[in-house]
């Protein structure tokens, strides 16, 4: 007897597929070109919003592999354009890290407050810690997405810094460094 695939199945599959090129694409750049900011940023975007619908479809379904797929992208694919730009670690990059660690000691003061059946429990302050990893998380999303055309720049402009050009005269050739120090 053939098992059924469920409707959201080829859905989840290419979300995964499009998540894993967006990321894997990310270092692709080449240190000795220009880039383009454009790019960078549908990077950091559109990998961004695919990782989240897989984790809301993942949610939603009940595939626990693409909730756990989805949350790896959404940690990670807000960085993709930095990387494309040669930045590894970003302060958004930095402020998910430490979004994920409040909520999950906030998370943890959640489930040890509601399992207390006595007046002793002191876990309340704890809890707080919740909503300010989900809005850390938030603003560490957002803050790599907005500084991607920034982090491009640099990259650019470091290309012009130092060049070496060819130099041509009557009976005299060769090279020449030209940089701005």
């Amino acid at each position: 007897m053939e098992r059924a695939t469920p409707p959201c199945s080829s859905i989840m599959r290419l979300m995964i597929l499009l998540v894993a090129l967006s990321l894997g694409s990310a270092t692709r750049a080449h240190a000795e070109s220009e880039l383009s900011e454009h790019t960078a940023v549908s990077m950091s975007v559109l990998s961004t919003l695919g990782s989240w619908t897989l984790f809301v479809a993942g949610a939603t379904s009940g595939h626990t592999g693409g909730v756990a797929l989805g949350f790896v992208g959404t940690l990670l694919a807000p960085t993709t354009g930095h990387w494309y730009a040669g930045r590894v670690v970003t302060w958004g990059l930095a402020t998910r890290l430490v979004s994920v660690g409040l909520t999950a000691v906030g998370m943890l003061a959640v489930i040890d407050e509601l399992s207390c059946h006595s007046e002793s429990c002191t876990s309340e302050p704890a809890v707080w810690l919740v909503p300010l990893g989900i809005a850390g998380y938030l603003a560490g999303t957002i803050a790599d997405i907005y500084t991607v055309p920034g982090a491009v720049r640099d990259h650019n402009s470091r290309l012009r810094d130092i060049s070496i050009v060819p130099l041509a005269q009557r009976g005299f050739g060769g090279a020449g460094v030209v940089g701005r120090f």
